[in-house]
Formats: C-alpha cells, sequence, structure tokens
C-alpha cells in the first residue's frame, strides 16, 4: 500500500483550488460528491480527513451547508421515486 503522502497532498488541493474556476460546473459537483464520500467513508483516517477537509472547502467554495453523513446515507439510500420527491 503506498503511504499517503500529506505534504503533497496540500500542495495539490492548493492548485485545485486556484484553478477551481477553470473547471465545468458539472464535474465539479461530481467531484465534491466523490470527496463527500471518502471524506465520510474511507477506512483509513488520515485519507478520510483529507478528502473531509477538501469538501468542507468545496462546499464553502460553492455557499453551501454540508450534509451530515446521515444525510449522506439517507439521500444514496433513498427510491428513486423519494430521491426525485427530494428535488422539487
Amino acid at each position: 500500500m503506498v503511504p499517503f503522502d500529506a505534504e503533497n497532498w496540500d500542495h495539490t488541493t492548493a492548485d485545485f483550488l486556484r484553478g477551481f474556476d477553470h473547471y465545468p460546473l458539472h464535474w465539479l459537483l461530481h467531484f465534491l460528491h466523490a470527496c463527500e464520500i471518502v471524506g465520510y467513508k474511507h477506512p483509513d483516517d488520515e485519507i478520510r480527513d483529507a478528502f473531509s477537509h477538501l469538501y468542507g472547502r468545496l462546499v464553502k467554495k460553492f455557499h453551501l451547508t454540508p450534509e451530515t453523513e446521515a444525510e449522506l446515507d439517507a439521500r444514496l439510500n433513498a427510491s428513486e421515486r423519494a430521491f426525485a420527491l427530494a428535488q422539487l
């Protein structure tokens, strides 16, 4: 297993966030949700914490309120009908 490189992670995420406005919004939203899932569910504490922090920074950049892990679980486990109704 390759060890997590926190210094490189910090440098890379800082570069990414500086170029934030150059990415398509659709891609950024998928990436935000991926960071959220890894930030709540990854088994490695260091990786989970790194992605959780990045999720928080992305949420702040979008001026959103972060989901709790329970809210994430409810959304991901909802039926298609319940999910569609929640989007209205």
